[in-house]
C-alpha cells in the first residue's frame, strides 16, 4: 500500500464551553501569522452541520480541522501527500500534535480545551488505495504498530478497527499512559 492521505484525529476534552466558530477566528489568525509550516489558504466554516467537519483550515500539504464527526470533538490533521508509509505516519502524527499544542496555548482557548496525544484515530482517506476490508485492515494495523513502536517503544497500545465497510479503513488507538507534547515533538 502506498499511503498518501493519512489522517490523525487527536481527541479533545472541553473544560469550558467554547463555541466552535471560535476556531474560525483562530485558524484565520494562523493564516495571517503563518503559525504552521504549510501554505495556508482559507478557512471553511461547517459549524452548521450537526456532528460534521466543524471548521477546516485548507492548506497545500494538509487540511487542519476541529472536527465533530460522530459527536467526538478533536483536532484533525488530513495529510494530502507524504514521503513513505512509515515516515508519513510519524510526520502526520507529529503535525497533528504540534497543532494541538498551538491550540491549547492560544489565548482564546487557554484552560478551555486540552488534547490527548495518547488517544487518537488514524485512518486512510483513500478508499481506492485502502478499502475498508480485512486485508487492508491487517496491513494498516501492522503499519500502526510499527509507527507506535518507533515513537514509543516502551509503551503498550490498544486499538480497535473500523468494522463498517462503508467507512474509511482506520483504527482508534489508546496508549496505556498519557503523553506530553515534548515527548512526541522531541523538544
Amino acid at each position: 500500500m502506498d499511503l498518501q492521505k493519512i489522517n490523525f484525529k487527536i481527541f479533545s476534552q472541553i473544560h469550558q464551553p467554547t463555541p466552535l466558530w471560535t476556531f474560525v477566528e483562530i485558524f484565520n489568525r494562523w493564516i495571517q501569522d503563518s503559525q504552521v509550516d504549510d501554505i495556508l489558504i482559507d478557512v471553511a466554516d461547517y459549524t452548521h452541520v450537526f456532528q460534521g467537519p466543524g471548521v477546516i483550515l485548507v492548506a497545500y500539504q494538509a487540511n487542519y480541522a476541529m472536527d465533530e464527526t460522530d459527536g467526538r470533538l478533536g483536532f484533525l490533521y488530513d495529510q494530502k501527500r507524504s514521503r513513505s508509509n512509515e515516515d508519513g505516519f510519524i510526520h502526520a502524527y507529529r503535525k497533528a500534535v504540534q497543532c494541538c499544542s498551538l491550540l491549547e496555548s492560544d489565548p482564546q482557548l487557554r484552560g478551555k480545551i486540552t488534547f490527548s496525544p495518547s488517544h487518537f484515530s488514524v485512518w486512510i482517506n483513500d478508499r481506492l488505495e485502502a478499502p475498508n476490508d480485512y486485508e487492508h485492515q491487517m496491513k494498516l494495523e501492522k503499519l500502526i504498530k510499527n509507527f507506535s513502536k518507533q515513537l514509543f517503544p516502551n509503551d503498550t497500545f490498544q486499538w480497535s478497527g473500523e468494522e463498517d465497510p462503508r467507512k474509511r479503513c482506520g483504527f482508534e488507538v489508546q496508549c496505556n499512559r498519557p503523553f506530553n507534547y515534548s515527548e512526541v515533538l522531541g523538544q
